[in-house]
């Protein structure tokens, strides 16, 4: 069920008689969950803020986590929650324990978060990148992403059983993704003039049987039990990895569990 008491629709997206989890192995392999109307929740703010988000293109932006960096995370909140500074604007988060980045104020074992403020025209987008992301689709991929990621997966995504939480709850995939930030000038000013800035977040999944997700998942496992690692005060040096990140690529392996990333 999820927060307005519906059922999810059967299929690769974790309704209960799926047993294989929300996506299959393989590259492609799942379906469309079939189409079945929503009915209207009595009250609930979930509902107007998802509408449309089949027809919005996946996007980026948002801030919080700091620009100019690459952070393999692991995903442990996807919620929903009225903003303390707008009244009437909703935040959608994704909340994570950072594995490896190159960011010193963001080391492994922090905390960090991803906001979506649904007062911006690029929300909807940006949440929709960012949820296939989590489900384990690459977020370029639009075809696949348009088909797949709907006002309805949205919510139950956001929703009370946070079935893409730490762990998908059926089969037991991690979920990690790995986000690269960068700051894109605005056309608007800021208070003292200068031209405004916003921080572009690029999210892809890190899935079972690759690499990364191999070298990840001892630490991640070990993050679902333990607290959080304060951030440190003031910018440190970063250690320096063996080899250097591709693009598109894996992470090379490394000696210890936990370690800073090389821009």
């Amino acid at each position: 069920m999820n927060q307005y008491g519906q059922q999810p629709p059967p299929g690769p997206w974790g309704a209960p008689q799926q047993t294989q989890g929300y996506l299959p192995p393989g590259p492609a392999t799942h379906q469309q969950p079939p189409q079945q109307p929503m009915q209207q929740p009595q009250g609930g703010y979930m509902q107007s803020y998802f509408a449309g988000i089949e027809q919005a293109q996946p996007g980026f932006g948002s801030s919080y986590l700091h620009p100019g960096h690459i952070y393999h995370l692991l995903v442990v909140g996807n919620k929903a929650a009225p903003s303390q500074k707008k009244r009437a604007v909703i935040n959608f988060i994704g909340e994570f324990r950072v594995l490896e980045s190159t960011d010193p104020a963001r080391p492994a074992g922090s905390q960090a978060s991803y906001v979506c403020p649904s007062d911006k025209a690029s929300t909807l987008g940006n949440w929709k990148a960012y949820s296939a992301a989590v489900c384990g689709l690459n977020p370029t991929d639009t075809d696949m992403v348009n088909r797949e990621i709907t006002q309805q997966l949205c919510e139950f995504i956001v929703g009370p059983q946070q079935p893409l939480s730490g762990k998908d709850k059926q089969s037991g995939r991690l979920i990690l993704v790995r986000c690269t930030t960068e700051s894109v000038a605005t056309k608007n000013l800021d208070a003292s003039g200068r031209p405004g800035s916003y921080t572009k977040h690029s999210f892809l999944p890190i899935l079972p049987g690759t690499d990364d997700y191999n070298r990840l998942a001892p630490l991640a496992e070990r993050m679902l039990t333990t607290a959080p690692t304060p951030a440190p005060a003031q910018p440190q040096g970063m250690m320096q990895p063996q080899g250097m990140m591709q693009p598109q690529g894996m992470m090379p392996a490394a000696p210890a569990p936990a370690r800073r990333l090389r821009r």
